[in-house]
């Protein structure tokens, strides 16, 4: 049922923040401008922008476009994970 499909995606999404990757590889929750070593989405390879909105996993603290991330999850909806920790 699609209904429950949607309320499971937003039951995983809960589970992610959302940051802002700035330049060197800082998020904007980064008070320390400490470098996180992760520069681009493990889904679709392509490098973070300065200024972009990304998803973080709580458990793992890996990044991921928003898109890349929920179409990753809908697909592995019955048994979501993240696509680095597996």
């Amino acid at each position: 049922n699609e209904a429950e499909r949607l309320k499971k995606l937003a039951e995983v999404l809960n589970w992610t923040h959302i940051v802002v990757f700035h330049e060197k590889g800082t998020l904007n929750e980064s008070a320390s401008g400490k470098s996180f070593g992760q520069t681009d989405c493990a889904i679709c390879q392509v490098s973070f922008e300065p200024g972009e909105e990304l998803r973080r996993i709580d458990s793992c603290r890996h990044l991921f476009h928003h898109d890349c991330l929920q179409t990753w999850i809908q697909m592995k909806i019955s048994k979501p994970f993240c696509p680095l920790c597996t």
